[in-house]
């Protein structure tokens, strides 16, 4: 039996939804380490220039 999704004057202001998902134990791994992977919140660099940017490398910016 399927169920309409609640209306707009039925929802409260926050609405708060949860998943689960089965997947396997590789990625379940790497989701739960995801944070040690990749900068979130990077700090700024130190080019305090715009037009010294041309002239960086790669690896630099």
């Amino acid at each position: 039996m399927t169920h309409a999704p609640p209306s707009r004057s039925e929802c409260p202001a926050q609405l708060v939804c949860a998943l689960a998902l089965d997947v396997p134990t590789l990625c379940e791994a790497y989701l739960n380490t995801l944070h040690t992977h990749y900068l979130l919140a990077p700090t700024p660099s130190f080019i305090t220039s715009s037009c010294i940017v041309s002239v960086l490398s790669t690896a630099a910016l």
